[in-house]
């Protein structure tokens, strides 16, 4: 499968001693990231609608430092637990490149965009399988 970048994916979760929504970045090591440049004219005036898709190969996964398990069994884990781990779910942040930003300046410092949907493709042969997602 092709890939032509690295990512930084902030998995969003709810940290139950502070009370509040935190993000916990993960390296990517590589995906096929394309991007498109759109802006939707409105009533308002102009508004941004870029949109991503990343497809991320299976086969990946096994090269990231944290193990992948899915969305809901991530959003039960205690605090310990979930920084060995990592998921791919709406509402998540992504960036290009490997360089880890604080969560408070990343759209000042880079574009960053929010998750909207994940496929997960995960049959035929296991180097074909892959989770396609798609960010704005």
């Amino acid at each position: 499968m092709l890939t032509n970048e690295q990512i930084v994916l902030y998995n969003k979760y709810f940290d139950k001693n502070t009370r509040a929504e935190k993000y916990q970045p993960v390296i990517i090591p590589a995906v096929y990231w394309e991007g498109a440049k759109i802006a939707n004219t409105v009533v308002s005036g102009l508004e941004n609608a870029d949109s991503i898709k990343i497809i991320i190969p299976r086969t990946i996964l096994n090269y990231v430092d944290k193990e992948y398990i899915g969305p809901i069994k991530f959003k039960r884990l205690s605090d310990d637990l979930r920084k060995n781990c990592f998921t791919i779910a709406p509402g998540d942040r992504v960036i290009k490149g490997n360089k880890i930003y604080d969560i408070k300046e990343l759209d000042k410092e880079v574009e960053a965009f929010t998750l909207t949907k994940v496929d997960e493709k995960l049959f035929g042969s296991y180097h074909m399988q892959h989770y396609e997602v798609g960010a704005s």
